[in-house]
């Protein structure tokens, strides 16, 4: 109980002194180096320095939180621009295809409908692509594939239900009867892989020679007047039956996206 009252004592003399020595250099004294020696002034700046960094780390931690979030704001802004140019130039791409194909779809006169094409492969076995077009589109076998200008692009071999396979113009087991525009010579071309196309049936009296066009005859499933290519070689031999004659194909020269589908 004694040693209890003796520490109670002095406390508040510690409390008391300390009060003291405030007042006295405060108000009398008016010089802190009176009372506060230099190692605790120094002790008091460190302090006080220490708490002003960690005030500046505050502050500056949360601009960077500021400066973070805009950051942040301003990308996604960015990325809907970038969505928003996206969706406008392939609404031009879209309007531009249309109205190439308005001045096509009339002469086909068939039903038709476009598609885009995702994959194409150039295998060494063939040659084939896919659209994303299939029965729920009314799409059907043996459609005609071509683009917005009239260009063959090839035929549609299998269909599924939101998309179809298209057995390319170039692929071995493409054929189509055809004619070399503005004359009688007819014969059939098929599909040579990196050749382009062969046309058959050409007889040694037949007109043709390199640079005629080359189009559908519409004596099969496929509308005539169709663009095939044009021919890239003739080779007479007297003593066979028939000329040699390749065609490069048109479609080599233009890049795919989408595509009109003429049905049967």
């Amino acid at each position: 109980m004694i040693r209890s009252s003796i520490k109670i004592t002095f406390i508040i003399f510690i409390i008391l002194t300390a009060m003291a020595v405030i007042f006295l250099n405060k108000y009398v004294f008016k010089d802190a180096s009176i009372f506060y020696p230099d190692f605790i002034k120094n002790a008091l700046v460190i302090g006080w320095d220490k708490t002003g960094n960690i005030k500046l780390a505050a502050t500056e931690f949360k601009n960077w939180r500021k400066l973070a979030q805009e950051n942040e704001e301003l990308r996604h802004k960015n990325n809907e621009f970038i969505r928003a140019a996206a969706a406008l130039d392939d609404l031009k791409n879209e309007n531009e295809f249309l109205r190439k194909a308005l001045n096509i779809i009339p002469k086909i006169n068939r039903d038709t409908a476009y598609g885009n094409v995702f994959n194409l492969s150039l295998a060494p076995g063939g040659y084939s692509m896919l659209i994303n077009k299939g029965t729920d589109d009314g799409i059907e076998e043996n459609a005609a594939v071509i683009t917005e200008e009239g260009i063959l692009v090839g035929q549609v071999r299998q269909v599924f239900k939101n998309f179809s396979k298209i057995l390319f113009i170039a692929d071995p087991n493409f054929k189509i009867n055809a004619k070399v525009a503005g004359s009688d010579t007819v014969g059939i071309a098929r599909g040579a892989l990196k050749d382009g196309l062969l046309f058959d049936l050409i007889v040694q009296g037949d007109q043709i020679k390199e640079g005629d066009l080359i189009v559908s005859s519409g004596n099969d499933l496929m509308p005539s007047a169709l663009n095939i290519g044009t021919v890239s070689l003739v080779e007479v031999n007297e003593t066979k039956i028939f000329k040699k004659v390749k065609i490069m194909p048109a479609v080599n020269k233009i890049k795919l996206g989408r595509v009109l589908i003429i049905k049967p």
